[in-house]
């Protein structure tokens, strides 16, 4: 009975070592990701505009294939109410590739010069509610907002939307009719 005691006073120790190793590291990440955010974005950026040049020739397969349907395309990875189509529903390799590659939620077709790619939540976007990225093909070739239906705009504005919150949005080009995009909507606290 004297060993028994032991072995499970010896393990109620680890598992409280492990339980206390797991919460440090846990809230060391969220610390580090926190106070090194804009870093982080940063990265973000460099490694979807980097991806965007290299998968070019496939991206521009992607948005002729868009112009090619007519009407607002959305491609995204799962049903929803917006009647979609799952890029996996097209059986196109391209497409399958560049989801995984992108980490895609949705392509959307916003009128017939402007193709829109945004990217899946991150971390950041955990921390900083309301952040969003990803890039998009102008076939004007200047800065357009993504979320105001593909009007023309400045690379970076901010405005207030009247009883909801802030709205912030930057763009910046990548390369030839190519874009990266990033917005934050600050939402006034409810009383």
């Amino acid at each position: 009975m004297n060993r028994w005691k032991c072995y499970v006073k010896k393990n109620v120790r680890c598992i409280i070592l492990v339980i206390s190793a797991v919460i440090i590291i846990v809230v060391g990440i969220f610390c580090y990701v926190y106070f090194n955010a804009s870093a982080i974005q940063n990265k973000l950026k460099e490694r979807i505009c980097a991806s965007v040049k290299e998968q070019e020739s496939d991206l521009l397969e992607i948005v002729n294939e868009c112009k090619k349907r007519g009407g607002n395309l959305l491609i995204s990875d799962k049903e929803n109410e917006y009647n979609s189509i799952c890029f996996e529903d097209l059986d196109s390799e391209t497409i399958n590739e560049i989801f995984k590659t992108f980490k895609l939620v949705v392509i959307y077709k916003m009128n017939d010069e402007t193709i829109s790619f945004t990217v899946k939540p991150s971390i950041i976007n955990a921390l900083w509610d309301g952040y969003r990225y990803g890039f998009y093909y102008a076939e004007i070739d200047r800065p357009v907002n993504v979320f105001g239906g593909g009007e023309e705009c400045d690379e970076e504005f901010s405005e207030v939307i009247h009883n909801m919150g802030e709205y912030w949005y930057r763009t910046e080009r990548i390369s030839d009719n190519w874009w990266f995009y990033e917005s934050k909507l600050e939402l006034y606290p409810i009383l």
